[in-house]
């Protein structure tokens, strides 16, 4: 995956080593539909949050009932420079 656009249509790179990043460190993010997941929370958030200890930072909130871990919500974290991408 390279780039996608978020809902407010701007271009969210997503490198591998990131992808890889999450994916080690959350276990629970390495079922088949994440990569879905993650793109219907950056196009259809139910939320987006500015972070308040950086106001480069924006989270996208979106509320999935059936992952292999429950109900949870998902936040994907995008930093905003002058591309941006996903943390």
């Amino acid at each position: 995956m390279s780039s996608i656009k978020d809902c407010l249509n701007r271009n969210v790179r997503i490198t591998d080593e990131r992808i890889n990043h999450i994916r080690e460190n959350h276990p629970e993010f390495s079922y088949k539909d994440f990569d879905e997941k993650m793109i219907n929370t950056l196009q259809l958030p139910d939320i987006i949050i500015l972070s308040s200890s950086d106001k480069t930072v924006e989270l996208f909130y979106k509320y999935y009932f059936n992952t292999p871990v429950g109900e949870k919500w998902l936040c994907i974290i995008v930093k905003n420079l002058e591309n941006d991408f996903l943390i």
